[in-house]
């Protein structure tokens, strides 16, 4: 009789955990649409020239798949500045249209990386578009401090037209550190040239994050 109570607050136990995990992700989601939304209606004023505004963009807190790859649970955030300076880049152009959707597109990514050559940045390779159809990567500096305040700061935003870099952080270097793989199956998909070894290792990834 008393294992069978045990079992039974076991059960209730872990039905509770349960469910406030999944209140959590309800919470979270809620959350990333929200800030989604003042996101693309920021985006808006800047088109239509309204610049009275100068807080930076908030990206929103990180995801549960950016936390599990060592995000400090603090905003994510790119100065007005920053984004224009980015956006008109000569090298790497793009439109304001084609980073509607931030958020979502960051806290959803196809791929997170560590950087190459910074130990405290990560990489993110998104959903997100240029004019021609090219992803835009999204580079952010992890726990930086502007007057007392930390951020995760979005460094830069390009659209990554050479694709054999992100080849050489999956193949050579092993620095992705999370993948969606039916996104990033679909990205690979889409592109030319890239190694069948890749493909098996995207397929073969192990710390994928599972979202409910």
């Amino acid at each position: 009789m008393l294992q069978q109570n045990g079992n039974k607050m076991n059960e209730a136990n872990q039905q509770i955990e349960q469910e406030h995990i999944i209140m959590e992700r309800a919470i979270a989601a809620r959350s990333l649409r929200e800030c989604n939304n003042d996101f693309n209606q920021r985006l808006k004023e800047i088109l239509a020239g309204d610049h009275k505004n100068k807080n930076p963009l908030s990206i929103g807190l990180p995801s549960p798949c950016l936390l599990d790859c060592g995000f400090p649970n603090v905003q994510i955030e790119i100065t007005v500045r920053k984004l224009t300076e980015k956006m008109n880049q000569p090298n790497h152009p793009f439109s304001i249209l084609s980073v509607l959707h931030m958020p979502e597109c960051v806290g959803k990514p196809i791929a997170v990386f560590q950087s190459v050559g910074k130990v405290n940045s990560k990489v993110i390779l998104t959903e997100m578009v240029d004019g021609v159809g090219v992803n835009l990567i999204v580079a952010i500096e992890l726990g930086k401090t502007f007057n007392k305040k930390t951020v995760n700061d979005i460094r830069s935003v390009y659209p990554k037209d050479n694709i054999g870099d992100i080849v050489k952080w999956i193949r050579e270097y092993d620095l992705m550190e999370y993948c969606d793989k039916e996104k990033a199956l679909d990205w690979i998909g889409k592109q030319q040239s890239i190694p069948a070894e890749v493909t098996k290792l995207v397929e073969g990834f192990t710390n994928v994050y599972k979202s409910k």
